[in-house]
């Protein structure tokens, strides 16, 4: 296999795409030129030398070289391409590539606040009317875990202040009842005193309500949660799914029950929940390689 016929090659099989944005056949160039590089290199003189025990070769030579799983998706659905192209055309009578599956993309892990930073968060000190709202909200997001969706449907009557606890309706219209912690309590009644004052509301409702006295927006949730992360001058992104995410990650740390976690979080599958176990290994890992003696790197 000579250039000449690499690029007579690749020009053809370029004219498939002509309707394509010029970034996506860019991309197709680069990923198909840096094949034909590592065919090169084996000394590969013809098409139909390629079978899948190289295609398999070429793959895991791009995951040593540091490429992410999904770049090497991404050529990989470019050479799956290429070669149904070549067999289309005659070339090749089977596709190398045909039968090999993309790898699983890496799960990223959910960001988390430590337990000092998310009381830090928490210590606003609440001396406006939208301040007092903010802080139930943020309180009962934190104290139970919500999602921010199921914050923002709760009604008056799905809150019971005496036993401290909260009705929630999760994904699937799935109920459950969840505990508010002291503070989050505190913080409710607070709300709910100035929801009564002010929107002549009592016992009925939207739980959180806006200015205009209408249900607040998930939209809005974030924005207050960015502004009151500014006015704290805190250098993090803040959302309220963090903060969903901090209430795990502290519960797993101080019972190692991920089958309480599961259930206070809605989820309906234990392998949803075990994410967090990744979590806290990492904070383990990270306490350990800063305090033990033999962990630290040699110089």
């Amino acid at each position: 296999m000579n250039t000449l016929d690499l690029t007579n090659t690749l020009s053809r099989f370029q004219q498939n795409f002509i309707n394509l944005s010029e970034n996506t056949r860019k991309g197709y160039k680069r990923d198909l030129l840096q094949f034909f590089d590592f065919l090169n290199s084996g000394g590969v003189s013809v098409w139909t030398s390629v079978d899948p025990k190289m295609a398999r070769t070429y793959l895991s030579l791009r995951r040593k070289e540091g490429d992410k799983a999904t770049t090497i998706a991404r050529k990989l659905s470019s050479l799956k391409k290429f070669f149904f192209w070549l067999k289309k055309e005659g070339i090749i009578t089977t596709n190398p590539f045909a039968a090999l599956k993309p790898p699983k993309k890496e799960k990223r892990l959910p960001k988390v606040l430590d337990v000092d930073l998310t009381n830090y968060f928490l210590s606003l000190n609440a001396n406006t009317d939208i301040l007092v709202r903010d802080k139930a909200m943020f309180e009962l997001l934190y104290s139970s875990g919500l999602r921010i969706s199921e914050l923002v449907s709760l009604d008056e009557e799905d809150l019971n202040v005496r036993e401290g606890e909260v009705r929630v309706e999760g994904k699937g219209r799935k109920e459950r009842v969840v505990p508010c912690g002291k503070l989050a309590i505190k913080a409710i009644r607070s709300w709910l005193s100035l929801r009564k004052s002010k929107f002549k509301l009592s016992g009925r409702g939207p739980l959180f309500l806006s200015k205009r006295g209408t249900r607040i927006s998930v939209r809005a949730v974030q924005v207050r949660m960015k502004i009151w992360s500014r006015l704290l001058k805190m250098d993090i992104a803040l959302n309220p799914h963090m903060m969903r995410h901090s209430f795990a990650t502290h519960m797993l740390e101080s019972s190692g029950n991920l089958r309480a976690v599961q259930e206070l979080l809605g989820h309906s599958n234990l392998a949803t929940t075990q994410i967090y176990t990744h979590l806290n290994f990492q904070h383990l890992a990270d306490a350990y390689d800063q305090a033990h003696p033999r962990a630290k790197k040699q110089t």
